[in-house]
């Protein structure tokens, strides 16, 4: 019996196109946004956001080693993945439409979560800009999902979670500075350059993140 094609499958962007692109468009159009003014001011202007000032949280986390990859800000690799997405919105709906927007899904859902991570246990700050592009960022890749949720997406959303994964590995392993990394108080010191420098380090910090964190909230 041969199987059911794809795209037979209904959707929400079947039974609403309109609605779900315009959704879809107004969500990645204003990541693309956040992350290109990032991504400018970085690589043109040098200068931290408005508002980052010396000593802000924000100014703190984007002149970090984590914002880059390998030296390139991580808001380029992010201008492309939602071009990518935009331009997946307004394709025609078939097989590979499909699996490629739940791929871009789970790229971004994964970076979301690594970012938040880094700053909730390894930076112990937060910075507004990356937060709110994160969280539009979030509500494109559910729209794209929810459209690309049929048969065999699925693993298509597990590979792009596997690529942010890839992604995060590199950030851990890159070169960087020893001052690059904040490191707990309650941290030993003889731990210091091993949780700088190594990944086995970064993993006992974010646990001993973690720990305090949880304490703290007890």
């Amino acid at each position: 019996m041969r199987k059911p094609a794809l795209i037979d499958s209904p959707t929400f962007n079947d039974r609403d196109p309109a609605r779900w692109r315009w959704a879809a468009t107004l969500a990645a159009v204003l990541a693309l946004v956040g992350a290109g003014y990032l991504a400018f001011i970085s690589l043109v202007l040098s200068i931290p956001p408005a508002g980052c000032g010396a000593g802000s949280s924000c100014g703190e986390i984007l002149s970090s080693s984590w914002s880059k990859f390998f030296g390139v800000p991580v808001s380029v690799p992010a201008v492309g993945i939602y071009l990518a997405v935009l331009f997946l919105i307004h394709l025609p709906a078939n097989s590979w439409v499909l699996r490629f927007r739940a791929l871009s899904a789970g790229v971004i859902a994964g970076s979301v979560a690594w970012f938040v991570i880094l700053q909730a246990f390894v930076l112990h700050a937060f910075c507004p800009y990356c937060m709110v592009d994160h969280s539009i960022g979030l509500v494109a890749a559910v729209l794209l999902f929810i459209n690309s949720s049929r048969a065999q997406t699925g693993r298509w959303l597990l590979a792009g979670i596997t690529a942010a994964a890839l992604f995060a590995l590199g950030q851990i392993v890159q070169p960087r500075p020893l001052t690059s990394l904040k490191i707990p108080d309650t941290l030993p010191a003889e731990m210091i350059y091993s949780s700088e420098s190594h990944p086995v380090g970064l993993a006992t910090t974010l646990a001993g993140g973690w720990i305090g964190w949880s304490g703290a909230g007890l």
